[in-house]
């Protein structure tokens, strides 16, 4: 075994630590008090992006209940090499986004319909020259709800009366936050950066809101259960289901895998479904490159759901 294999594992352990995110936690809220900055967050929103809406409806409640600050930074262009079935992903977000909208409460259009390009872009060019303003939200949701559900006349009327960003502008403003972006340490939109911390999606929510309860922000008891799926305990049988088969496409290079394993034995069990395990060949044995960003965003992030789930995590 070489010396990067020996020492691998020791740094990953380091890196997802509990000890060192409360430190780099304290120092950050330290150097914010330093400087008399209040607690603000950047969302990273991308109209055709169905994560991205669904966050937009949830931040200003959000926002509110802690009482701190969320800039919303306008995306489209996304980094190729980061989504290497990009049309798969597609036609997934969608039908997940239809899911996670009616556990939440939130809105999403049922029959959804895929949004071209260049509508995308004429949306986007719109939220651009409105970023800056308090209406952005509600915009936002107006424009995502028209676009989804193809309403080309409601749309249009969006457009004219609030105008779009010129052409030129948007482009260099799309293409150099692209760039930015990965530089920055993040690839997914949909996505909230607090204080040197990235939270995807509705269901990474939990870990800020007892982050910030932890700095005396907000209550326990905010009325949206964005951790719900997480906290979801095993019913009853229903009738029919025992001997379902439930397939479990499963990588042992993926963190995400290993952290399902146990609670996909156990939801089979319970509901004596057949269970089906699909080994999948991981990413870079395919020949595609999981960069720098995407690697360490996925290793702190699954440290935080184990250490939710108290799954031993960390030396891998």
């Amino acid at each position: 075994m070489s010396l990067r294999q020996r020492l691998m594992p020791l740094v990953a352990k380091l890196i997802t630590s509990e000890r060192l995110q409360q430190w780099r936690r304290a120092f950050r809220e330290s150097r914010r008090k330093l400087q008399r900055r209040p607690h603000q967050a950047v969302f990273y929103f991308r109209i055709d992006d169905p994560y991205s809406v669904l966050m937009a409806q949830v931040l200003p409640r959000f926002a509110r209940h802690f009482g701190i600050m969320i800039t919303p930074r306008v995306m489209l262009y996304l980094d190729q090499q980061m989504y290497p079935a990009a049309d798969m992903l597609e036609e997934l977000a969608p039908r997940d986004a239809t899911q996670l909208a009616r556990l939440h409460d939130l809105d999403f259009p049922h029959h959804w319909q895929l949004p071209p390009r260049e509508v995308s872009l004429a949306a986007t060019r719109c939220l651009l020259k409105h970023e800056g303003d308090e209406r952005f939200w509600s915009l936002a949701a107006a424009l995502a709800d028209a676009l989804w559900r193809n309403d080309h006349d409601r749309l249009e009327d969006l457009l004219t009366e609030h105008g779009q960003m010129p052409a030129d502008r948007a482009q260099l403003a799309l293409e150099t936050r692209r760039d930015q972006f990965l530089k920055d340490g993040h690839y997914l939109t949909g996505t909230l950066h607090y204080e040197g911390e990235w939270y995807w999606s509705v269901e990474r929510l939990d870990h800020l809101a007892h982050r910030l309860n932890d700095l005396g922000l907000g209550s326990a008891d905010w009325p949206l259960p964005y951790g719900r799926a997480k906290r979801a305990r095993l019913k009853d049988v229903p009738e029919g289901l025992k001997g379902k088969p439930l397939v479990l496409f499963f990588s042992f290079r993926s963190p995400y895998s290993y952290l399902a394993l146990a609670r996909t034995y156990a939801m089979a069990d319970h509901y004596g479904l057949n269970l089906k395990i699909r080994p999948v060949l991981p990413m870079v044995m395919r020949g595609l490159s999981v960069p720098k960003a995407k690697r360490f965003y996925i290793l702190k992030d699954a440290a935080r759901e184990a250490r939710l789930h108290k799954v031993p995590f960390g030396k891998v």
